[in-house]
């Protein structure tokens, strides 16, 4: 992985990840076969397939889910992250 993303991931997405997501998606608890913990689980995915689309955030199921957009399946589930948490994720 090129070191600039993984720096970003490290600073920006990770600590994202471990507020909002980690209790239920994480090596240890991998709801939905889902584990957040690396960029290559995240494009690994769960059950449901790849989490992310490097580089194409519309396909991107985790951007859907956060985003709200089926009402099925929605993330987190206390509540939609803010605009700059999506943005961060995007």
């Amino acid at each position: 992985m090129d070191p600039a993303r993984e720096a970003f991931f490290e600073r920006q997405v990770r600590p994202l990840l471990v507020r909002h997501c980690f209790e239920c998606h994480s090596a240890t608890e991998n709801s939905g076969g889902l584990n957040l913990e690396s960029p290559a689980a995240l494009r690994r995915g769960g059950d449901s397939g790849p989490a992310v689309v490097p580089g194409m955030p519309d396909q991107s199921l985790l951007i859907k889910v956060i985003g709200y957009e089926n009402r099925d399946l929605q993330m987190p589930p206390q509540g939609p992250l803010s605009k700059r948490e999506k943005a961060i994720l995007e």
